[in-house]
């Protein structure tokens, strides 16, 4: 399943022609791979990149728990490539990188980039706390606002211990809601 491939991976860059109005960082295949290497700069970190099945793509759920977007130039009339062409790019662009002195680094100190499992797993827990609250107003919005959710959260680069405390605030809330 597409979650037992990237529970272990803490950076996930997928492959979409078009945002689908997600907010998310978008690299074209230098940029990712640039970006992935200052990444894996840090001690026991790994990176993942998705592609989607050519007929269909990725779905939405799936770019949803992607931490950035990869877009290859390609013509806007005719924005697809197949999957042996998108593998073939991203592959030639890590062929051609090299150790980036300049890449920035993010020191976690005892902590390291939460997996996506852990990842996973708080945001699960987070919608159905949401769920059990009634924040989702609305069966029909319910899809855009789990996708923003796990957006925000995507974007942030998280450490494990960071998320630890994401689910200290949770249990501190429920506990508070419950008395």
């Amino acid at each position: 399943t597409f979650e037992d491939a990237v529970s272990d991976i803490n950076k996930l860059y997928a492959t979409t022609a078009r945002a689908r109005d997600m907010v998310k960082p978008v690299y074209d295949p230098d940029g990712a791979i640039g970006d992935g290497l200052g990444v894996l700069a840090q001690d026991s970190t790994k990176i993942g990149f998705v592609f989607g099945p050519e007929r269909t793509g990725l779905e939405n759920a799936e770019l949803s728990r992607c931490h950035a977007i990869i877009h290859v130039p390609t013509s806007p009339d005719f924005s697809s490539l197949n999957l042996a062409q998108c593998v073939l790019l991203i592959c030639y662009a890590i062929s051609r990188s090299g150790p980036d002195d300049n890449a920035p680094t993010l020191p976690m100190g005892d902590s390291h980039p939460v997996t996506q499992y852990k990842m996973d797993e708080f945001l699960s827990r987070l919608e159905s706390e949401l769920d059990e609250a009634g924040f989702f107003k609305s069966d029909a919005s319910r899809p855009s606002m789990v996708r923003n959710i796990r957006n925000i959260f995507m974007r942030g680069d998280l450490s494990d211990q960071e998320v630890k405390t994401l689910h200290g605030v949770i249990t501190a809330l429920v506990k508070k809601r419950s008395s």
